[in-house]
């Protein structure tokens, strides 16, 4: 029987690495996969020559698989966690609707078929909603609403992150399809950009803003991964964790 006490889920990774929990030969493994935009191979030191420390990746290496040869899909987080997620590749112009469309079968729903929990957080980007004419790229979702189709429609049970980058509006979390901390009494705007920064900015919803504090992301993002990991230990899970990086 291997064990292995989860008490930190750090905000940096290699695709592909993945965490096995009170696993058996006979049992299902639970997996951990965390994404990192733009690690390279020799940030982590039990890969790269030991001038970056990072001894609970390295613990989770040492006790699982490492791989040295690996790809991927784009050098951009959006197309690469697409193709991921997916299986397919993406190159197309995108206007901020929900790029995989909910009738395919995903790489959570492989493993919510097979009897595992399922749940993704930090940094979705991957859009929300349907395209249609004149669609703005956010401007036009309603945050102050329940969103449209977006990361539950895609295999995960819950989610719990920022819509897109950090460093993009709305500066919320959201949590399934809500926006947290949102009070109804001051509702969010999206400001169509005009020349900086390009993706425009949101105004209104102080609370919305103050429940994610810009130094903390990792942080409560962190705990809240700890918190599903403890209350879903009665069956398998597959848990997806990514940076929050432009």
């Amino acid at each position: 029987m291997i064990k292995m006490k989860i008490e930190l889920i750090l905000c940096a990774g290699l695709l592909g690495m993945t965490a096995f929990a009170n696993a058996s030969a006979a049992a299902k493994p639970n997996v951990i996969l965390i994404v990192a935009d733009d690690l390279g191979i020799g940030d982590v030191s039990c890969y790269g020559d030991g001038k970056i420390e990072t001894p609970h990746l390295d613990k989770l290496a040492s006790q699982g698989l490492r791989l040295t040869d690996a790809h991927s899909a784009s050098a951009v987080c959006t197309p690469s966690r697409f193709a991921m997620l997916s299986g397919r590749n993406y190159w197309s112009k995108w206007n901020g609707e929900l790029l995989i469309r909910e009738e395919w079968n995903t790489l959570p729903d492989v493993f919510r078929e097979n009897g595992y929990a399922t749940a993704y957080f930090g940094k979705w980007h991957l859009g929300w909603g349907e395209n249609y004419e004149g669609r703005e790229h956010r401007q036009d979702i309603d945050w102050n609403q329940t969103l449209p189709a977006g990361v539950l429609e895609c295999g995960f049970d819950t989610y719990f992150g920022t819509p897109f980058s950090a460093n993009e509006p709305p500066s919320v979390f959201v949590k399934d399809r809500t926006v947290v901390a949102l009070d109804p009494e001051d509702p969010m705007e999206i400001i169509a950009p005009k020349l900086s920064p390009p993706w425009g900015r949101s105004t209104g919803a102080k609370k919305a803003h103050a429940a994610r504090p810009e130094s903390r992301i990792d942080l409560i993002v962190t705990k809240k991964t700890q918190e599903w990991i403890k209350n879903n230990s009665a069956k398998p899970f597959f848990r997806l964790f990514t940076d929050f990086g432009q």
